[in-house]
């Protein structure tokens, strides 16, 4: 994967992480915690095996590509990103090598409505 320009990382992408909290009565709930935001690439259409897995299922798949940081090196599979009022289900992280610096991540989206 090649290191883009950052003119093409023209997306801020909100990543979130499940937490659990407890509601009115004691119960616990899961919620999702901002932990970072960062600008991405984002590339609709672009042809992986888990993409093409995806668009199989009737899902829209996606590929962001953002430089790696703590936040994007520790990306996981049950977190979530939220780019352009969509949300997006994380479904793979590649951490690029250390020389070009980048992570991408490949995400579905997801049917809730982003906040």
């Amino acid at each position: 994967m090649a290191r883009r320009p950052a003119g093409q990382r023209n997306k801020l992408v909100i990543i979130q992480r499940a937490t659990t909290a407890k509601d009115a009565y004691g119960e616990p709930i899961e919620t999702w915690a901002e932990i970072g935001r960062v600008m991405a690439a984002m590339i609709h259409g672009r042809g992986d095996e888990r993409r093409q897995a995806a668009m199989e299922q009737g899902m829209q798949p996606a590929t962001f590509q953002m430089l790696s940081a703590s936040v994007t090196r520790g990306l996981r599979l049950r977190d979530r990103l939220i780019a352009e009022g969509v949300i997006w289900d994380v479904r793979g992280v590649v951490v690029d090598s250390p020389q070009r610096g980048t992570v991408e991540v490949v995400a579905v989206a997801n049917q809730e409505i982003a906040p």
